[in-house]
Formats: C-alpha cells, structure tokens, sequence
C-alpha cells in the first residue's frame, strides 16, 4: 500500500475519532495542544499546563525540563524516535492530489486548529484556549 492510500484509507478513523474526540470532551474542563505548541513552544507550553492545573512549580526547572528535550533534527531520519518535526513535511511525501482531498474532507479540523495558516506554526500556544473560546472551537464539530 502506498503512503497516499493508506493516508486516504484512514480518513473515515481520523474523521471519527475527532468527531467522537469532541463530543465527549467538556470544553470548559478540557486543555488541548497542538503538535507544533509542543515541538515549537515546549517552555511555554509547559509553563501553561502547571499553570492551568494550578500545580506548584519552579520556572528554572520549567526552563532545564524544556531545554533538554528540545529536539529538532536537521534532516528527516526514518529510523529515529523523533525522525522530524517541522511542519508541512507532508508535501515530502503525499502527492498533490491526496493533500487536496485530506484538505477538502477534514478541513473543518484543520481550519478550527489553524493548521490552514502556516505562518502561525510555532509563534504562539494555538490552543491553550478554555472557556467560551474552547466552547467556540468545539461546537464548530457538532
């Protein structure tokens, strides 16, 4: 199987899976992350979650946590645990006319996730959101 069709033979499993995601999650107790938050904004986003979770915490030690776990490898390595990080290095791999369709049939999750505008990759935590602005996202799926 090609990675073109096994990335469109699993649309219907992401589609549910997200759709179920939504659903069972209460907005307004429920904290979500994207991927590039993580890579991209590690301090920050660890800051958030002690903070969210109202745990007491050290900021230096916010800091070393952060800073030793910040991998980005330079080139893409098949048989690393972190083989690459930067986003759109689908293009790499999927042909034009399966991104096309992975766009059109789970657009609504990637426009609510901001994951159509690029340029916002890494500037800011996207969705450390929690009240009515988390309530907006998720309705967006009902």
């Amino acid at each position: 199987m090609s990675i073109d069709d096994y990335a469109l033979a699993k649309l219907q499993f992401i589609d549910e899976n997200w759709s179920a995601y939504h659903r069972r999650l209460n907005p307004l107790t429920t904290r979500v992350y994207r991927y590039e938050d993580v890579i991209f904004r590690k301090e920050e986003w660890l800051e958030d979650i002690v903070d969210y979770l109202k745990l007491p915490h050290d900021a230096d030690a916010i800091r070393e946590i952060a800073k030793a776990h910040d991998i980005l490898p330079k080139v893409e390595d098949p048989d690393a645990h972190i083989r690459q990080v930067r986003p759109g290095n689908f293009r790499a791999h999927l042909a034009p006319a399966t991104i096309d369709r992975l766009g059109r049939e789970l657009g609504s999750y990637l426009q609510a996730y901001q994951y159509l505008n690029p340029t916002s990759y890494g500037e800011s935590l996207v969705f450390a959101e929690e009240g009515e602005a988390a309530t907006r996202l998720f309705s967006c799926f009902s």
